[in-house]
């Protein structure tokens, strides 16, 4: 792994040999893998509720009451139909009536991407009045924004998804609330009739999760149930659902195929489906990016109960959102079980410093990694402040330490042996953001059962920082967090909940995060990019990035940011940072907290920071 190895290889003192091969990033995200299929083979889910399932699908809004469907005729016994169901979101379909009096209504919803007119040829209900909404299908036409030439391969469905997913809704949510809003309609026209409900594919997804929730369908009757023997985790984006198998609901009743029989019914011009399509396209769109700019609100609601008014008050009611950050939007697993043993070898001997490649278990199988680099002009008994030099996405630890390629070089500029050549011990972790759709997938195997991977990136860390406190060299009183990128968001998430960590720097990352993750006006959010990973359930209307800093609070913390850095604008993050200097002010420590601003792209910029790092480490 490195070229120096073949120097004689020797342990930290107190340590056990790391005899370890390989590149131990990959053994870190197989151990993480195997943690999960363990986790799903021993998951007891609890029996679900309905408003359980409500928020964890996103149907949560009121809709809109109406008595009246706008209808005109189409063909023989179809109209073409469109209801309104939230405010600006309306569903759209075919209403069928019966020649005869309808002895039930009925609710058919077909597959994503099949019309109402082809389904409605495939049914067979002679005595029903009967309602077909449209899906949204997985064509990808729409997604993006051409007005900034950001056009995505994105499903439409996916699309949503990605945007909704921040807000705590969900694009099956959107399509529920749809059969909820044609189920009112029908329990107004006549209470005494039976609504049943029948769906193919797709639409047997959302037919399953409309009944769960309300009581008034009757029956439920499922086609082409799709893919009951793939794992969620390897299904379409758009089906993933945070902490779904935490709960457990009745199994879906699957009928290998749908029937044909029917009447024939027209299609559509093919330009008036398409504009169909886009017109619920856009309201699904739209009707979240209201919910975005309306997120400010329900963020100040839901932060209501804590007290910043003083350092002592905003000590005594935080803690409360420390925990529903870790275990209602991180994903909390257990404190690290394993025993803390670390196995370390000599990685680097050189003037300034000797550097430890180090493993520490965590959970079985789990275990934390990284680099300890200890300067060499050290006396004996002396404690040093420390440094955890966080790497970006796909880094390693090495990355920050030398100038392995002129990528590492470009963004890190060896930020953490300069930080060791200034007399800090530094420790440079290996964060499992590495290996890049292998890491996904594991994000979209950890949702449905409530984790993430800051799950395992906080036990790695509250481990590590418990190793590195009790080092006879450390002083354990002064450890501080440097994260670039990726390793940014890392100092926004891991330091709120692990107090080891006295100062806190926050590099090319930090940012309206919330903007960031659901703006489709800008051609830097995340919407737009490969990065389907990055949503963090019902983030928006609980945490920006402003209030994980105040978690980080009274502890000194820092932003840096690059002038060209384009992961964002300086609007962007001196709009966010300055709700963090308005807090510390207003808690009468505004000497602790700075942002700098420097001329250069996403880099460790390394002057004002390390000038931070100094105030309060070594003061």
């Amino acid at each position: 792994m490195f070229p120096f190895l073949a120097a004689l290889v020797l342990t930290l003192p107190g340590t056990r040999p790391l005899a370890e091969t390989g590149a131990l990033w990959e053994k870190m995200l197989t151990g993480i893998e195997h943690y999960l299929d363990r986790a799903l083979a021993s998951n007891q889910p609890v029996p679900a509720k309905p408003e359980i399932i409500k928020t964890l699908i996103g149907a949560v809004d009121p809709r809109i009451e109406f008595t009246e469907i706008d209808s005109k005729p189409y063909a023989a016994n179809a109209q073409t139909a469109r209801w309104p169901v939230l405010k600006g979101m309306d569903a759209e379909g075919l209403l069928i009536t019966s020649r005869q009096q309808p002895t039930s209504y009925v609710i058919a919803i077909p597959d994503a991407g099949i019309s109402p007119e082809t389904l409605a040829a495939r049914l067979n209900e002679p005595r029903s009045k009967i309602l077909i909404p449209l899906l949204i299908d997985r064509n990808s036409t729409f997604s993006g924004n051409p007005s900034i030439n950001k056009v995505t391969g994105q499903s439409h469905r996916e699309y949503i998804y990605r945007m909704a997913y921040q807000t705590g809704r969900h694009i099956l949510g959107y399509e529920v609330q749809k059969v909820l809003a044609a189920v009112d309609y029908f329990a107004k026209a006549n209470p005494r009739l039976p609504i049943r409900v029948i769906g193919y594919g797709e639409g047997a997804i959302i037919a399953r999760y409309a009944a769960f929730i309300d009581s008034r369908i009757t029956t439920t009757t499922l086609f082409d149930y799709p893919d009951l023997n793939v794992p969620l985790w390897q299904q379409p984006m758009d089906r993933n659902i945070w902490s779904i198998l935490k709960q457990r609901m009745p199994a879906p009743v699957s009928i290998v195929a749908a029937p044909s029989a029917g009447n024939p019914i027209p299609e559509l011009a093919p330009n008036q489906a398409v504009d169909r399509m886009h017109r619920q396209f856009d309201q699904m769109v739209d009707y979240t990016q209201a919910l975005v700019r309306s997120s400010p609100l329900r963020r100040r609601e839901f932060w209501a109960k804590a007290d910043p008014s003083s350092i002592e008050r905003w000590q005594a009611t935080s803690d409360w959102y420390r925990k529903y950050l870790y275990e209602e939007i991180i994903g909390k697993i257990s404190d690290p079980e394993e025993p803390m043993t670390a196995q370390t070898r000599r990685v680097y001997d050189n003037v300034l410093f000797t550097g430890y490649e180090v493993m520490l278990p965590v959970w079985k199988d789990v275990f934390a990694s990284g680099i300890l680099l200890i300067p060499k002009n050290m006396k004996p008994g002396e404690r040093r402040p420390l440094v955890v030099t966080q790497h970006g996405l796909a880094g390693q630890p090495k990355d920050t330490i030398e100038s392995v390629d002129t990528k590492a070089e470009g963004f890190y500029h060896g930020f953490a042996a300069r930080l060791a050549a200034k007399g800090y011990v530094v420790y440079a972790p290996q964060n499992p953001y590495i290996g890049d759709e292998r890491f996904r997938l594991i994000v979209r195997r950890a949702n449905p059962l409530k984790l993430t991977l800051f799950s395992f990136i906080t036990g790695q860390h509250q481990r590590t920082v418990d190793w590195l406190a009790q080092l006879p060299f450390v002083d354990a009183g002064r450890i501080g967090f440097y994260g670039l990128s990726y390793g940014g968001k890392t100092a926004m998430r891991v330091p709120p909940l692990v107090d080891k960590y006295k100062v806190v720097i926050c590099s090319g990352d930090f940012n309206e995060w919330i903007w960031k993750t659901t703006s489709v006006d800008e051609p830097f959010s995340y919407v737009f990019t490969k990065e389907y990973e990055i949503g963090e359930f019902n983030l928006a209307n609980t945490y920006n990035y402003a209030e994980m800093a105040s978690l980080i609070a009274p502890r000194p913390f820092m932003v840096e940011r690059g002038h060209n850095d384009t992961v964002s604008i300086d609007e962007w993050v001196a709009y966010e940072y300055a709700k963090v200097r308005r807090f510390y002010a207003n808690l009468g420590i505004p000497h602790r907290t700075a942002i700098e601003f420097f001329q250069g792209p996403h880099t460790i910029h390394g002057v004002g920071t390390f000038e931070f790092l100094d105030k309060y480490l070594r003061p």
